[in-house]
């Protein structure tokens, strides 16, 4: 019965999330792939807690309101990695707010594990690709995550 609780919680959290399914773009070089499924930097990714230059968000889009409908139903409202159906999971959803997190992930990896799912980084193939979001809303949704920061 677990099981299936489990699996019915993954469905709607799939189709909260907004997850289309398919394939999650490649990192092209075997070497930068096999270093972002790691975690680690490649050459576009530049570190933990970095931006690249002269990056400017748009601010008419609304990474709260982008948060709220495509993601809080698993990591919260308050991105604490307990929203309703995150608490079924199994791992359960990141808690956005660990200091040691922030700490640990670069803006492009954050962006990364949005747009392409969890998988494309080494990560739980629950959390669900967003590859419908365009720039201006990925660096939305990543300063929302940010904004959790303990």
């Amino acid at each position: 019965m677990r099981r299936e609780g489990l699996a019915v919680c993954a469905v709607a959290a799939l189709l909260a999330c907004g997850g289309e399914g398919g394939s999650p773009p490649t990192g092209g070089e075997p070497a930068a792939e096999a270093a972002a499924q790691a975690g680690g930097a490649t050459a576009g990714d530049p570190g933990p807690g970095s931006s690249p230059a002269g990056e400017d968000e748009d601010a008419s889009v609304d990474g709260a309101a982008l948060f709220a409908a495509r993601c809080a139903l698993c990591h919260g409202s308050a991105g604490d990695g307990k929203g309703p159906t995150g608490m079924a999971l199994e791992p359960p959803p990141r808690d956005f707010g660990d200091p040691a997190w922030q700490d640990s992930v670069s803006d492009e990896h954050i962006e990364r594990v949005i747009a392409a799912g969890g998988p494309s980084v080494g990560l739980s193939g629950l959390m669900p690709a967003h590859p419908d979001l365009d720039p201006d809303e990925l660096a939305a949704l990543r300063a929302h995550v940010r904004s959790f920061r303990r």
